[in-house]
């Protein structure tokens, strides 16, 4: 991952029983899908970038996978 310059952003997937599924449970799984593109979709533009580091302390980015750490270096923001 480190060579390949994967970032870990602490999203995590989310495993759902589907058997006899109801309503409810459908819902449920179209929200957590929804905001998943959602949170995707921003974190592809420059601004999304920005704004998710705004949000977030350099520090706890760093400590969560040493490939995030690189990536702030190359692009200048670990100071």
């Amino acid at each position: 991952m480190e060579r390949k310059g994967v970032l870990n952003f602490g999203m995590r997937p989310k495993n759902f029983n589907v058997y006899q599924i109801d309503s409810n449970k459908f819902d449920e799984i179209i929200v957590f899908i929804d905001h998943t593109i959602k949170a995707v979709k921003e974190l592809d533009t420059k601004e999304g970038m920005e704004k998710f580091f705004l949000t977030m302390p350099k520090s706890v980015f760093i400590e969560r996978d040493t490939n995030n750490l690189q990536y702030l270096n190359k692009l200048g923001l670990n100071s």
